[in-house]
């Protein structure tokens, strides 16, 4: 990306949705996606949600957003939690998603 062109893409979706973080929780209805795998095995590389995502920001002008990519964001930004059910931390972030949204 050259420099100043993602300023530009942030700014469009800054005037559509109000921020880029509205953007992507809408598109969870501003709740985490709480899943409750057991195996490591069940925890998908991607969901149709995240397709439905990369393809919007691929028309938003983003590049390399592919649907694994997105779907990792998505974890790591709290937006699905895929931690495993016996995980130490499970409840820690179920607490935490449990949590109501709000714009930051």
């Amino acid at each position: 990306m050259l420099q100043g062109e993602g300023e530009i893409i942030n700014t469009k979706i800054v005037r559509e949705y109000g921020s880029f973080s509205s953007f992507m929780w809408g598109y969870v209805s501003y709740k985490a996606t709480i899943n409750k795998y057991k195996y490591p095995r069940n925890v998908p590389l991607r969901t149709p949600k995240a397709e439905a995502i990369s393809k919007d920001l691929l028309k938003h002008g983003f590049r390399l957003v592919g649907p694994v990519i997105v779907y990792s964001f998505m974890q790591a930004a709290g937006l699905t939690i895929d931690h495993l059910v016996d995980c130490f931390r499970y409840n820690e972030c179920l607490t935490l998603a449990e949590r109501p949204w709000r714009h930051i």
